[in-house]
């Protein structure tokens, strides 16, 4: 449940993202064929009582959706404790999630998945004709 919440919030603030631009004039983004969906059993949320007010919460969500490296992530975890303080578990798994998903993006792989103590991982089907010797 987590993640489908999460996926949905990226996928509304990626939406309004793309109203902005057009709004402004501006050519919407290329659509991204290369996302990865991570379906792990870690609370990964923003609670309200850490962030009351929505419109710097929905801010922190894309700030964590644009998390590329580690670097990136420890960024936002030191803007995210000078500003609201000591940043709750649900919100490091936010974090832990928005850069697994990315960095797994990155080099192919479209899906994670946790089954009970195992992870799964997903990439397209590799063209087996490169591996294929002439007889």
């Amino acid at each position: 449940m987590v993640i489908w919440k999460q996926w949905v919030m990226t996928f509304i603030l990626k939406l309004l993202g793309e109203a902005v631009k057009m709004e402004k004039g501006e050519l919407p983004s290329a659509p991204v064929d290369n996302e990865c969906l991570v379906d792990m059993q870690v609370q990964a949320h923003i609670p309200e009582r850490y962030i009351e007010n929505l419109s710097q919460r929905l801010d922190i969500y894309r700030r964590i959706a644009g998390i590329k490296n580690q670097d990136d992530a420890l960024d936002v975890l030191d803007e995210l404790t000078d500003r609201f303080g000591k940043p709750p578990v649900s919100v490091q798994g936010l974090i832990d999630i928005a850069l697994l998903r990315n960095m797994a993006s990155q080099i192919g792989i479209f899906e994670v998945k946790q089954r009970d103590d195992y992870i799964m991982l997903y990439r397209e089907p590799m063209n087996m004709e490169f591996f294929r010797t002439a007889d």
